[in-house]
């Protein structure tokens, strides 16, 4: 006697939205504590991933949804924290976890703060220079013309910068 099964059937994307929004909270805090990014905006990136995810999936694909869907949640969140990257020039240490842990001696209304004087001299010259312009106010393409450089040349120098002095101070931004 052979039972006959009901097809199962197929989830909405509205449905599957609400019921995988657990997923997008655990990789929210996976990439927080990495990254250090603000939880609420990794939330709401990752949830963006998610509806994108729900949109275009297809259950033909051979594999669950729950694994399709952490991969575009994540990368959501990726790209959105690059984004951000780009654009910045000086940061502000309020945007820097617990600085104030690493920080030297620093004045309440943050108007001096002592940075590792070694790390900054573990800069090379041109590195230095380009640090100074972008604290000074230019943009990173005023910068690259002030320096006779390409933009491009002028991120990764930013990025061999932070790297040097990441290194040097043991302070990770």
């Amino acid at each position: 006697m052979s039972t006959l099964e009901a097809p199962a059937r197929q989830l909405t994307s509205d449905e599957l939205i609400i019921n995988n929004m657990g997923l997008v909270g655990s990789a929210a805090k996976r990439v927080n504590q990495t990254t250090g990014a603000d939880y609420l905006e990794l939330f709401q990136e990752g949830s963006i991933g998610l509806i994108k995810a729900a949109r275009s999936f297809k259950v033909d694909m051979g594999f669950k949804f729950a694994t399709y869907a952490n991969r575009c949640i994540v990368n959501q969140m990726l790209d959105y924290l690059n984004k951000g990257k780009q654009s910045i020039q000086c940061i502000s240490l309020e945007t820097v976890p617990h600085w104030y842990e690493r920080a030297g001696e620093y004045a309440a209304d943050l108007s001096r703060v002592e940075v590792d004087m070694a790390a900054i001299q573990s800069m090379t010259a041109k590195q230095k220079h380009l640090i100074s312009l972008l604290c000074s106010g230019y943009s990173q393409r005023q910068a690259a013309a002030e320096m006779g450089l390409t933009t491009g040349s002028v991120q990764r120098l930013i990025k061999k910068a932070r790297s040097s002095y990441e290194q040097a101070s043991g302070f990770r931004f």
